[in-house]
């Protein structure tokens, strides 16, 4: 009985020792230059270019991703290197080329968007 109690909790070790999920990889900072376009009343298009820090974080939820940007969170479906906006709060998408690069699309309507392309810091 002793021994059948010490061989489980033996292999509950060693499971959880080797467990790696398979979000890892991709979490971190990326270091991104960031392209907003948007268009005014004239239809005339602006573009502005800036570099901003990405974080890319775990969710509780399996195969969710947290990622921040300045102030605002977004979450993303990942499925295989391909990210998914979670929610119909906006429309976003992305993807991973590589461990170490991402490529993040937000828009805002018809007449505002932002790229957000990267590599891991």
């Amino acid at each position: 009985m002793k021994t059948n109690i010490i061989l489980l909790i033996t292999s509950i070790i060693l499971c959880t020792a080797f467990y790696s999920d398979y979000r890892d990889p991709y979490i971190g900072i990326y270091f991104c230059q960031c392209s907003r376009t948007s268009v005014n009343s004239q239809g005339f298009s602006n573009k502005e270019i800036d570099t901003v820090s990405v974080f890319v974080l775990k969710d509780e939820m399996d195969s969710v991703l947290n990622i921040k940007i300045q102030k605002n969170t977004y979450k993303f479906k990942l499925k295989s290197n391909t990210l998914y906006a979670y929610s119909n709060m906006g429309h976003y998408y992305g993807n991973f080329y590589s461990k170490d690069s991402l490529i993040i699309h937000l828009s805002y309507g018809h007449f505002s968007s932002m790229v957000f392309k990267g590599k891991k810091k």
